[in-house]
C-alpha cells in the first residue's frame, strides 16, 4: 500500500528529526512496525517517554490528517517494566488518550493533550 509506506516513512523521518533512532536489534528510542498488513494503520512503539510530549503527539496528529482514513498508534513499550498496554491513537485528526497515568513517572503522569478524548 503506497500511502501506508509513505506515512510510515514520514513518521520515521519525524522521529529521527528529533534526534531519536530506530534499531531493530539493539538500543532504540522507537520502532515502527514494518509489515504492511493491508490496514490503514501505522503502529509505533516508543521506548522513551519524552516521545509522549504534547508537541510530538500534535505533530503526528497533524501528519495523519494528510492521509484520510489512516491512523497512527503510539504504544508505550519501556524495557524492564510490567506496565499494562497503553498509548495514544491518532485517528481522523483526533487524539484518543489511552495512557494509564498511575504507572507513569512524573512529569509524564500529568500529560494533557488539548482536545483529546479518553480511550
Amino acid at each position: 500500500m503506497p500511502l501506508w509506506t509513505a506515512l510510515r516513512e514520514r513518521v520515521i523521518a519525524y522521529f529521527e528529526s528529533l534526534g531519536k533512532f530506530i534499531d531493530p536489534f539493539g538500543k532504540k528510542d522507537f520502532w515502527v512496525v514494518d509489515e504492511d498488513l493491508g490496514v490503514a494503520l501505522v503502529e509505533v512503539e516508543i521506548t522513551t517517554l519524552d516521545l509522549l510530549d504534547p508537541p510530538v503527539i500534535y505533530a503526528l496528529r497533524d501528519m495523519v490528517r494528510e492521509y484520510p482514513g489512516f491512523a497512527i498508534t503510539v504504544s508505550v513499550a519501556l524495557p524492564g517494566t510490567n506496565w499494562p498496554g497503553m498509548g495514544i491513537a491518532l485517528v481522523q485528526g483526533e487524539i484518543v488518550d489511552g495512557l494509564k497515568r498511575s504507572f507513569l513517572p512524573l512529569p509524564y503522569c500529568n500529560l494533557h493533550y488539548l482536545g483529546s478524548r479518553p480511550e
